[in-house]
């Protein structure tokens, strides 16, 4: 393969990586020597109403309920969980998943590794559960109701019908959930999306694929009101790093003889903005597809999606892919032109956040990132 052949597939097979992310990168080159199923939720037992009647029901001597119902614990962390408990009974704790989650006497559940766990504290023969998942997020999220489990792509299962129960944000340093946490009328609405996968990207009109790693953390915040709805603020870092070994093979595949390869990136933090508003299919739609490539079916969620957001956002990014073939050289490098990020984000009744960053599709079929909406009382704000 010639020099100028060699380094349009290589400047072709970098700047696919970035046009994914961050729209319109500028790429130079160089080159050196041409080369050659969970139970329900038990209710605790109300009180009966007192009774004039000799015949009068005794009271249960036995009750408990726990605080919270759902728990995203992230792996390392520990805090502690209240049981409302009547009866003299002695008091048991224990979990389905000692190996991902486990608990103390007192209550205190830490997150060992990833996983679900249903944390059981029962006495006197009556019982309530939490399900704690252990997550690689930042933040503990505590949950009013069971939220379900994850399903096998780390996404709750989500029942059309199922709503009202977005989590709460714990402050961190708070040592212990109660009640109280579920006690205030408005709230700090916060987006929380961290989440990365492994996928492989292909070069239109060419034989060459390869793999990289795609990871977001956006954090985005509307202060104030009982609605989620309103303009968001927020941060969003993306990464993405070529899989060397995969592109090194592609380079082979491709008639290139290269027998090294090493690349870096750095992505900056981005400002984003974007408004919250009711859902409508054909806007969503619209926006999560425009890039799709020709003859491809679009995937219509079937669930019942509360809010949507569609925005963009402009990035710059700097990298490097250098390449050894033989007793030859060759390297592409990035510049710092700004590039556009279109995103469209999907929040659900059950508090489960979609990110989406649809040019991704013109090169890859997964384009989207989860993670969660979840609310801050204001008296926890800093």
């Amino acid at each position: 393969m010639d020099r100028k052949k060699y380094f349009q597939v290589l400047s072709a097979a970098l700047a696919l990586l970035l046009l994914a992310s961050c729209g319109a990168c500028g790429v130079s080159q160089s080159a050196g020597e041409p080369a050659s199923a969970a139970p329900a939720k038990a209710e605790a037992v109300p009180a009966m109403a007192a009774s004039t009647s000799t015949q009068a029901e005794a009271e249960p001597e036995e009750a408990v309920e726990l605080f919270p119902a759902g728990l995203d614990l992230p792996v390392g962390k520990s805090i502690v969980l209240t049981a409302e408990i009547r009866g003299t009974e002695a008091v048991e704790w224990s979990s389905s998943d000692p190996a991902a989650v486990s608990v103390s006497g007192d209550g205190t559940v830490s997150a060992l590794s990833g996983g679900e766990a249903l944390i059981t504290v029962s006495t006197g023969g009556v019982s309530d559960i939490c399900r704690i998942t252990a997550t690689d997020g930042t933040s503990i999220l505590a949950y009013q109701e069971d939220p379900g489990p994850r399903n096998g792509d780390g996404v709750r299962d989500r029942p059309d019908g199922q709503g009202g129960n977005i989590p709460i944000l714990v402050p961190d340093g708070q040592e212990k959930i109660d009640k109280s946490l579920f006690g205030d009328p408005e709230y700090s609405w916060q987006f929380q999306i961290h989440d990365g996968f492994d996928t492989r990207l292909s070069v239109p009109s060419s034989s060459i694929s390869y793999m990289v790693n795609c990871h977001i953390d956006l954090s985005a915040s509307k202060v104030g009101g009982d609605s989620l709805m309103g303009d968001y603020k927020g941060t969003m870092d993306m990464k993405m790093a070529i899989d060397d070994p995969s592109f090194l093979s592609a380079m082979q595949a491709a008639g290139i003889p290269a027998t090294d390869v090493n690349s870096a990136f750095q992505v900056q933090t981005v400002n984003v903005e974007f408004t919250v508003v009711l859902y409508d299919a054909d806007d969503a739609h619209a926006a999560k597809n425009a890039y799709l490539p020709a003859g491809e079916v679009p995937v219509v969620p079937l669930t019942q999606i509360a809010a949507m957001a569609i925005s963009s956002a402009k990035t710059s990014t700097s990298g490097n892919i250098d390449l050894e073939a033989g007793e030859g050289f060759g390297s592409a490098a990035l510049t710092d032109e700004a590039g556009e990020i279109p995103i469209v984000i999907e929040a659900y009744p059950d508090g489960s956040a979609v990110l989406y960053l649809p040019k991704m599709l013109s090169m890859s079929k997964q384009d989207s990132f989860t993670g969660a909406l979840a609310r801050m009382r204001l008296i926890d704000l800093p």
